[in-house]
């Protein structure tokens, strides 16, 4: 599976549409910190992958 094609999952599955988001979610493992200023649509996306990042706003 293409990087852009992984990417589009978890943007369906949450509804949203940034790839750039979801590619910083799949590129996150469990437990990563991730600095960041759009935790509003980071966060369903990380849900919606699986993923348990600690989202901190900048």
């Amino acid at each position: 599976m293409t990087p852009s094609v992984a990417a589009r999952a978890p943007c369906s599955r949450s509804r949203r549409a940034d790839v750039i988001d979801a590619a910083v979610v799949l590129l996150a493992a469990d437990g990563d910190t991730v600095l960041t200023s759009d935790t509003r649509d980071l966060a369903p996306l990380a849900r919606s992958a699986g993923v348990h990042v600690d989202l901190v706003p900048v």
